[in-house]
């Protein structure tokens, strides 16, 4: 009987097939993760077009106007909407819609304004408390229980009283009364954020405040 081959493993001559590549995605930045979120709340994106929409009202007011908004016109007090005004007329026969979109220009340099007073003065004051602490903190802190103890809208009145009318003395009285929150809440990440190892390991090297 005829001795059959025994088959030898033949030797590969093709190279091996690189490892399988691992696809790491790219990391999510908290903006990222902020506009996913806003992107599956349909009424959050609702309420920031409707505020994009007023925002462009706002900027165009000279061109979107039906009416000079100061101009009076005593034969059409007290109009109903119409026509010719949509949202009627004042006790001086101005055109309420015009009012309205140069009000809304108002509102809007009003509330940034006021806000980035809020931050120029918030942030700085709460993250001195939070990093230096000591009487510092203790100082600043019982100041900002003071501002607390008063009613905010009564404070904002007597201010305005002292300065009088004129938009920028409302930027003053909103941002004198509305920073202590922002204080606390920046004195707040700070004192979390002194904690981490990498401001310890900056200390230890002899780094300066």
């Amino acid at each position: 009987m005829r001795d059959t081959p025994i088959p030898q493993p033949s030797v590969a001559t093709d190279v091996a097939p690189p490892a399988a590549e691992v696809h790491v995605g790219r990391e999510v930045s908290y903006w990222r993760d902020a506009v996913r979120r806003l992107r599956r709340n349909k009424l959050a994106v609702a309420g920031a077009a409707l505020v994009a929409v007023i925002m462009l009202i706002a900027v165009g007011a000279d061109v979107l106007e039906p009416y000079p908004y100061a101009k009076a016109n005593f034969s059409h007090a007290y109009e109903p909407p119409n026509p010719r005004f949509p949202l009627g007329t004042d006790p001086l026969g101005r055109d309420l819609l015009s009012r309205m979109i140069y009000g809304a220009r108002i509102s809007m340099i009003v509330g940034v304004g006021s806000q980035v007073l809020v931050v120029l003065i918030g942030v700085p004051i709460g993250a001195l408390a939070g990093y230096h602490g000591g009487k510092l903190d203790l100082y600043l802190m019982r100041a900002v229980d003071v501002m607390y103890a008063f009613p905010t809208l009564l404070f904002v009145i007597l201010i305005m009283s002292a300065l009088g009318a004129g938009l920028l003395n409302i930027f003053i009285a909103i941002g004198v009364t509305g920073w202590v929150t922002l204080c606390r809440l920046t004195r707040g990440q700070v004192l979390a954020l002194r904690e981490q190892e990498f401001i310890i390991g900056a200390r230890a090297a002899g780094a300066t405040s």
